[in-house]
């Protein structure tokens, strides 16, 4: 994994961060940036949409020298963390005295970790041709928006090699998703149309010419991005377990967070 820190550093050295002033083992002082973050409801406006993603492409141009490593995140989430929240679950379904929690280590285990899937999960995380550096939680708390609609994407901690998708999707995923206290709207899901207009401009600027769609590279794009956004709410499900720490408080953020990518999972129809 790129550690954390150097990210920053490459970030800031390509002025699409906070300006580095010093770094060392212990700490970081970073410059202000002027900016807020986004509520839920603003991830869909276009001109976020198109700032975001452009971001996101700048973020994945300047770390192009770390492209194609492995492992992935999504294959980390499946070969290590995945066995380790099986066991966790059964063992938390099996001593909880909470209908909510019971309920839900039940959604997580029908809905994500039956092997056969996780051999389908597998052969998705295989889906592009390319991976690339990749930010891995651009969500409305990780993005800075400025008066000019200026985006800066903060927050490296899950910074991985991904499929060169997988940051595309993972924003969508994310307009149903409050990560202010891990509750799934499901009213507010990306449409077709989103997903279209979001892969439509990660393709242009990367290159892949005006966007048809009889164009065999746009559907392709097209498609990685609905596979990514199944190994987006996979991941964060994993995580929201793998990091749990209160197991049988049925309020904290973590179960309703993972419930909600299970509800979200579920949805999905391609």
């Amino acid at each position: 994994m790129i550690a954390r820190g150097n990210v920053f550093r490459r970030m800031s050295e390509a002025g699409l961060g906070p300006k580095l002033i010093h770094q060392d083992t212990e700490y970081r002082i970073e410059s202000f940036v002027h900016g807020r973050t986004l509520e839920l409801s603003e991830l869909r406006n276009p001109d976020v949409m198109n700032a975001t993603i452009r971001a996101i492409h700048k973020m994945h141009v300047c770390l192009t020298d770390r492209a194609n490593e492995r492992p992935t995140a999504i294959e980390v989430a499946i070969d290590v963390w995945a066995p380790r929240v099986q066991r966790r679950l059964h063992a938390i379904r099996d001593t909880t005295t909470s209908s909510y929690i019971q309920s839900t280590t039940q959604m997580i285990l029908q809905e994500f970790l039956d092997e056969r899937y996780l051999e389908r999960l597998r052969d998705m995380a295989c889906c592009s041709d390319t991976t690339v550096m990749s930010h891995n939680d651009v969500h409305e708390l990780n993005v800075l928006c400025n008066d000019d609609n200026e985006v800066t994407l903060i927050d490296y901690e899950h910074c991985m090699p991904n499929p060169r998708m997988y940051d595309v999707a993972n924003y969508l995923n994310e307009f149903a998703v409050d990560n202010r206290d891990g509750s799934y709207h499901t009213q507010n899901a990306a449409t077709t149309e989103d997903i279209v207009a979001a892969t439509r401009i990660y393709h242009e600027l990367d290159g892949g010419g005006v966007w048809s769609d009889q164009d065999d590279l746009c559907r392709a794009r097209l498609h990685e991005v609905k596979q990514c956004m199944i190994l987006s709410n996979f991941y964060w499900c994993m995580w929201g377990i793998d990091v749990l720490v209160h197991e049988d408080d049925e309020t904290v953020f973590n179960w309703r967070f993972c419930r909600g990518r299970c509800e979200a999972h579920s949805k999905n129809e391609w």
